[in-house]
């Protein structure tokens, strides 16, 4: 320990009698370690972290998929279908829908956009969240006719309505509308992505009742007890190949022929939720994101060892005298480790600065941001002990 806080002075009275050589050293260092900070957050954030929500492991995804000639892309479900398939499947338990949108909220004069969802009813029951104030939707929100309702999320409750705590049963303009607050939701709630309005989605929404019509909408469910995925396919498939006949006729429905879980006119999916709905671009930019926070570090290391080569004849005598004097080999490391410590204190504290201003900037433009968690600073402590 005595090495250690030897060394912890040495830092200190580089920064302090070579102010120009620290200072360097630790704004070089800080933007290193905010870069790959904030690119690793980032990652985390919408790859890595759990979601907040009781069994969401369990969450399932249902989709169509395109046939080979589309290169199997993969879509949402018409409201029809899902309507349809809903009331005829028995392999979940939980069939839930929603769209997700931008909606543009009208308070005095002036109008905010935000991230909306408009959902059906079941998603009270995946996310098991209660409301911070009032309640989410009921089965009377659904019915036509209802009075236009709608839940509104931590951060508009704030930043619009003044974070008031008798904002139930007033009006809020929505997209022109004006809807009734019935429920705001804890912070943190951003299901299911960045959400901050959601809003109820009748059941002949959009031309529901057309055949195939509709506004498509993402799924998620659960399975049933004792169900399996294999038995949710076959099953939505046999539900599929029906749909077809009866929108295309028996001739059309014969070219919807399942092919390992693609069809020419249109097959079925089922995933998890977390893996189906993590951003396919992002997934694949990973690899590129990996070797720039790489490259990042290594120009941070290349340049901070430019930088302390001048020294290094210095700290080559003092650690030869330290050995001479009878210092063992882990005196004299703990010694480096107690100056780089002492360099790296501060650079850790501007990194993490710049890092936490990078991400709150970006959730001032798309809503929604990883936080910098505790295994971001993880991440960070490593890379500075190293």
């Amino acid at each position: 320990m005595d090495a250690f806080r030897e060394g912890l002075r040495s830092g200190v009275r580089l920064l302090t009698r070579q102010p120009v050589l620290g200072l360097t050293l630790v704004s070089i260092l800080a933007l290193g370690l905010g870069a790959s900070a904030t690119l690793f957050s980032l990652i985390y954030g919408l790859l890595l972290r759990p979601l907040p929500f009781p069994g969401a492991g369990d969450w399932m995804a249902v989709g169509r998929t395109a046939g080979a000639a589309d290169g199997g892309q993969r879509h949402d479900l018409s409201t029809a279908d899902f309507l349809a398939w809903g009331e005829r499947q028995s392999s979940f338990e939980i069939w839930a829908g929603y769209s997700m949108s931008m909606a543009f909220v009208t308070a005095g004069d002036r109008t905010t956009p935000f991230p909306a969802a408009e959902v059906t009813p079941g998603l009270e029951r995946l996310t098991g969240v209660p409301p911070r104030l009032g309640r989410w939707f009921e089965a009377a929100d659904f019915v036509p006719g209802a009075p236009a309702a709608v839940v509104v999320g931590h951060r508009l409750w704030r930043d619009v309505l003044g974070a008031r705590d008798d904002v139930l049963g007033s009006a809020l303009r929505v997209d022109g509308t004006a809807r009734i607050v019935i429920g705001v939701m804890p912070e943190g709630f951003l299901f299911p992505h960045s959400q901050q309005l959601w809003i109820p989605l009748g059941p002949t929404a959009d031309g529901a009742d057309a055949a195939g019509g509709g506004l498509p909408l993402s799924v998620v469910a659960t399975l049933a007890e004792g169900r399996t995925v294999g038995d949710a396919l076959g099953e939505l498939r046999a539900l599929a190949r029906s749909t077809a006949t009866a929108e295309l006729g028996s001739e059309g429905a014969e070219r919807v022929a399942t092919d390992g879980g693609a069809a020419e006119d249109g097959g079925v999916y089922v995933e998890s939720w977390v893996t189906a709905h993590a951003d396919r671009r992002l997934r694949g930019a990973v690899p590129a994101m990996t070797l720039a926070v790489l490259g990042v570090l290594l120009v941070v290391v290349v340049n901070a060892s430019g930088l302390l080569l001048a020294r290094g004849a210095q700290r080559h005598r003092e650690a030869a005298v330290r050995s001479a004097l009878g210092a063992g080999r882990g005196r004299v490391l703990a010694a480096g480790l107690g100056e780089g410590v002492a360099l790296a204190t501060p650079a850790l504290a501007h990194g993490r600065g710049l890092a936490a201003r990078s991400t709150e900037a970006r959730a001032a433009h798309r809503g929604a941001v990883p936080a910098m968690t505790l295994a971001v600073l993880g991440v960070l402590l490593v890379v500075v002990v190293n």
